[in-house]
């Protein structure tokens, strides 16, 4: 296995004015990725096999799919996925379960560790000051769908009927076609989706909700996810289930997420000070939070120990079967193995570190908390197994100013074999 960093094809950064009428907002996204999105009409097959083994029934599935799913939950996003369908020739059967979809296969791993930048100084008369250290969302896809590659955009998005019409609201790292949010940031809030293989929640109940969110009856976790990025605190300021006074608005939000209904799933929040996992249920969830590093991969902890015992038991098997495991993710036992894989490693980075900070600080201030340098966490990202042949992309996002800082799009060699 054989991959690299890809300096000839840089992602493409679009913009959605939301000012336009939905069905025209992505025409820029659909004037470079058209060829590239009519040339995949087949995923939608390869999803089906992923849960589907049988090829008759996938074609009665596929049949019913066509009559069935005609629209996504909420109106804007729906004139939306109409208007890329009519431009692009895609079916709009075809956006619908992308849309629906593919927010529940992704292997990623996500977290916020506290960052150190270089002194500035103000003006040359005057001394120079620490830039504060302040957390950084990192974050990496994983996929073993190597044609999703080719459709990786950073779309930015704007208001052209504002005040400040071309100031950018907030950014959004997805795939062309898809119009929830996947990996976004903007200032004040980041915010990424890691799929969860296990549930808690009957299985009669996901199963329904599933259902409706295919057929457009209910919101996917790409749609929620958009909706809290373009109005985070819209739906806390609106919530009446919400008491507690003494909590932040972080907090809050992160309170409010959890009680919405979702297929399984991690979320990871951060505003640059806090940072929060979610191990989200059905329509309960778990938070997590603080104000230094922690990591989240597509695992929960009560299984951790257990996927490393397997790693241990069949360390060469296990390696060989990344691909197949990441696009199977209804094996449960295989995700959680090559999950605790990836989190070991960053954890294990973290905490070499942070005992290498302390022994340091020995003497000095007790109120010194370990940091890194963003190059260091660059360097953690694009290393074997954060970094994988199944890793679509790495970034590293900024919640304090709304900027994705660091964005790579890993390729693999053709000429080797996976």
């Amino acid at each position: 296995m054989s991959s690299s960093e890809s300096e000839e094809e840089p992602i493409p950064r679009l913009t959605i004015d939301l000012a336009r009428p939905p069905r025209e907002r992505y025409d820029e996204v659909v004037y470079i990725f058209g060829a590239r999105m009519r040339a995949l009409t087949g995923l939608f097959d390869d999803l089906l096999s992923i849960f589907i083994p049988y090829a008759w029934l996938r074609s009665i599935v596929l049949s019913l799919a066509r009559v069935f799913l005609r629209r996504v939950y909420d109106d804007e996003e729906n004139e939306e996925i109409k208007g890329i369908s009519a431009a692009s020739g895609v079916p709009l059967y075809l956006l619908v379960a992308l849309n629906s979809t593919l927010d529940c296969l992704l292997g990623c791993t996500s977290g916020a560790v506290p960052v150190s930048f270089s002194t500035l100084r103000r003006k040359k008369s005057e001394s120079t000051i620490p830039d504060a250290t302040r957390l950084l969302h990192f974050r990496t896809l994983d996929w073993g769908m190597d044609e999703l590659r080719d459709l990786i955009v950073v779309l930015e998005f704007v208001d052209s009927s504002s005040d400040h019409p071309s100031k950018v609201i907030a950014r959004s790292i997805t795939y062309a076609g898809f119009v929830g949010s996947l990996t976004a940031v903007r200032p004040g809030f980041s915010i990424s989706l890691n799929h969860r293989a296990s549930h808690d929640c009957p299985g009669r109940n996901l199963r329904w909700h599933q259902s409706m969110v295919l057929l457009g009856r209910r919101r996917s976790v790409g749609s929620v996810m958009r909706s809290l990025l373009l109005h985070p605190y819209q739906q806390v300021d609106d919530a009446r289930d919400i008491a507690d006074n003494s909590s932040s608005h972080f907090a809050k939000l992160a309170t409010h997420i959890s009680r919405i209904p979702t297929a399984p799933c991690y979320l990871i929040l951060c505003d640059g000070q806090e940072a929060t996992v979610i191990i989200k249920d059905y329509v309960t969830g778990t938070v997590t939070s603080t104000r230094g590093f922690i990591a989240q991969t597509n695992h929960d902890l009560k299984d951790h120990e257990r996927g490393l015992a397997r790693m241990d038991d069949e360390p060469s098997t296990f390696h060989q079967d990344r691909r197949e495991v990441l696009t199977s993710p209804l094996a449960v036992d295989g995700w959680i193995e090559e999950s605790a894989e990836r989190l070991e490693c960053i954890q294990r980075k973290w905490f070499r570190h942070a005992q290498k900070f302390r022994a340091k600080q020995s003497g000095a201030s007790p109120e010194a908390e370990p940091s890194i340098k963003e190059a260091t966490l660059r360097k953690w990202m694009a290393a074997y197994p954060t970094y994988n042949e199944c890793t679509h992309f790495a970034a590293i996002l900024d919640p304090k100013t709304g900027h994705i800082r660091w964005l790579v799009k890993w390729v693999v060699d053709a000429d080797e074999p996976l």
